[in-house]
C-alpha cells in the first residue's frame, strides 16, 4: 500500500472506518480525514500499547491522530505515533440497528474515496450523521438516507429525480403512481417514454418501480438544509422503498457488493449455528431422553433476532426484530 507523498508531520481530526490486524502486534487502520481525506496508516504495538491509544481505536471514533511519514523507506506506510479520543459516539455501539448503519455509511466512503484525496464534505456528512446517529435525533433509516443522497450529490453522481429524462416532463406534472428508475443511467422514466424504449429498441432493463411520492421527498431531501433533517419524515412502506433503491443504485454505480448489504442473511445462519450449539445432544444429560429437536425448533422459530423475511439490507433491521440481539456487538464492516 503506498505512502502519500513525501511531506512533514502531521495532526488532524480523523473518524476510524476500518480496522485489520497486522502481524501480532500491529493494526492497519483507515481514517477520513478531515485535512488528507482516507488514510491507511500503520498502528505500530498498538494491541500492546495504553498510553498512546487508550479508547482512540474504536470503530466510527472521531479522534485527533498524530502521524508521521516514513524517513527511510518512502514507499512505507504512515506510521501513526498518537491518537486521542474526541468523541466515540458510544450511544452507537449498544444498538445493533445503529451499528448496521454504521457500518455501512464506512464501507461506501473506504471503497469509493481515493487515499490521499482531501475530501471536507464528506468527512463533514459522516460526521454530521454519526452525531445523529449516537443522539437518536434522527430515525436511523431516515437518516441512513440523508447520508447516502448527499454522499451521492457529493460524489458527483445524484441521479435525476426531478423530471423524466426522455421527455423533459417535470415529476410534478406525471400523474403516474408509479414510476421506472433506471440504474443504469440514473435517471427516471415515465410510463409512455419507458413503453417507446421497449418497442423501439427492446434493450434490457434494470432498475425498479418507485412511486411518485418517494421520488419527491428524495429529491427534497437532496436539497434541504442538515440543520433542518430532523423535520423529515418518511412513512414505513416510503421509507423501505427508498432504502431498496439508494441500497441497489449506490452498489451498481460503485462496481462492488457491500458486506453490510449481507449482514442480515448472514445473521439467519449465525442464528442457527448459536441454537444448534445450545441445544445439541451433547448438551443434555444422557440418561435423559434426547429432547434437543423439541426444543431447537421452537426456539428457531420464535428467536427474536432475524426472520427468513428480513430483506438484506440495513433497513430491514428495527427494533422489533433486534430486541434479542441488543447485547450483542456485531460488527460486519471491519
Amino acid at each position: 500500500m503506498a505512502a502519500i507523498p513525501s511531506a512533514p508531520d502531521f495532526s488532524t481530526r480523523a473518524i476510524l472506518l476500518r480496522k485489520i490486524e497486522y502481524g501480532d502486534h500491529d493494526y492497519i487502520i483507515t481514517f477520513l480525514t478531515q485535512s488528507h481525506g482516507k488514510m491507511s496508516v500503520m498502528a505500530k504495538n498498538a494491541k500492546k500499547s495504553v498510553q498512546r491509544f487508550s479508547g482512540a481505536l474504536d470503530l466510527f471514533s472521531l479522534n485527533h491522530i498524530q502521524c508521521a511519514f516514513p524517513k527511510k523507506n518512502k514507499n512505507s506506510m504512515v506510521i501513526l505515533t498518537q491518537a486521542e479520543p474526541e468523541n466515540a459516539f458510544v450511544e452507537i455501539r449498544f444498538d445493533l440497528v445503529k451499528v448496521t448503519y454504521a457500518s455501512y455509511w464506512c464501507e461506501i466512503l473506504y471503497l469509493w474515496m481515493e487515499e490521499g484525496r482531501p475530501q471536507e464534505e464528506l468527512y463533514a456528512l459522516l460526521y454530521f450523521c454519526l452525531d445523529m446517529l449516537s443522539r437518536s435525533a434522527i430515525d436511523p433509516g431516515v437518516l441512513s438516507l440523508f447520508f447516502q443522497i448527499r454522499f451521492m450529490a457529493i460524489s458527483g453522481f445524484s441521479p435525476n429525480m426531478e423530471w423524466c429524462e426522455q421527455c423533459k416532463t417535470p415529476l410534478d406534472k406525471i400523474y403516474e403512481p408509479r414510476l421506472w428508475f433506471d440504474f443504469k443511467e440514473g435517471r427516471i422514466i415515465c410510463g409512455p417514454c419507458r413503453a417507446m424504449n421497449q418497442r423501439n429498441h427492446g434493450l434490457e432493463e434494470y432498475g425498479i418501480m418507485v412511486s411518485r411520492g418517494t421520488l419527491k421527498q428524495l429529491f427534497w431531501m437532496n436539497n434541504v438544509e442538515a440543520a433542518r433533517a430532523d423535520r423529515i419524515r418518511f412513512s414505513p412502506p416510503a421509507l423501505e422503498e427508498g432504502q431498496a433503491l439508494m441500497e441497489t443504485f449506490i452498489p451498481f454505480h460503485i462496481g462492488r457488493t457491500m458486506k453490510t448489504l449481507r449482514f442480515p442473511a448472514g445473521w439467519i445462519w449465525a442464528e442457527r449455528w448459536i441454537l444448534a450449539y445450545f441445544f445439541w445432544p451433547w448438551q443434555t444429560n444422557a440418561r435423559q431422553p434426547l429432547t434437543w429437536p423439541w426444543i431447537f425448533v421452537p426456539a428457531w422459530i420464535c428467536c427474536p433476532i432475524l426472520r427468513e423475511k428480513s430483506r438484506c439490507h440495513p433497513g430491514a433491521l428495527n427494533q422489533q426484530n433486534l430486541t434479542g440481539a441488543r447485547r450483542l456487538l456485531i460488527i460486519p464492516w471491519a
